[in-house]
């Protein structure tokens, strides 16, 4: 009788996990705002993954430093068949932060070239930036992004 329990229990497990699975959501499911929209026209050929914090859900993208100027950072972002969106710029805040290989950098820091993993709601442009040891269940350092424009082609 334990044997049978055992496996029911184990067989319950296994069908939580499938349909878990089965539910998570993709880029497919994210309904973005007009504001990111707007902003990132070509967010959908960047999503890489979608996670999730509670009600939120999060694209994450990689973007890729094109230049940098005091607290302006100039980047563009990678679509999923490894080409580069358009130029665009955003002003971080002086608090903001971004790991690579386990060193934090400040935006004057950053170097053309470098590429960044960031997590943007579909609900606002914000970012989240990927951390070394980012749990979603710890506090999630979101900056919300003002004054970013789209970057003329040099």
């Amino acid at each position: 009788m334990t044997n049978r329990f055992l496996l029911f229990v184990a067989c319950l497990c296994c069908i939580s996990l499938v349909q878990a699975q089965s539910t998570a959501p993709t880029c497919d499911d994210l309904v973005w705002s007009a504001q990111v929209l707007a902003e990132n026209p070509d967010i959908r050929e960047s999503c890489q993954g979608v996670y999730q914090r509670g009600d939120d859900l999060f694209a994450k993208v990689t973007i890729q430093v094109t230049r940098v100027s005091g607290n302006r950072l100039g980047f563009r972002p990678q679509h999923l068949d490894g080409s580069l969106g358009k130029p665009r710029s955003i002003t971080v805040p002086s608090t903001w932060r971004a790991r690579l290989d386990g060193q934090e950098y400040r935006a004057r820091d950053l170097m053309p070239g470098q590429r960044l993993n960031v997590y943007v709601p579909e609900d606002r442009f914000a970012l989240a930036m990927e951390n070394d040891k980012l749990t979603w269940d710890e506090e999630l350092q979101l900056f919300e992004i003002e004054n970013a424009t789209v970057e003329k082609p040099e």
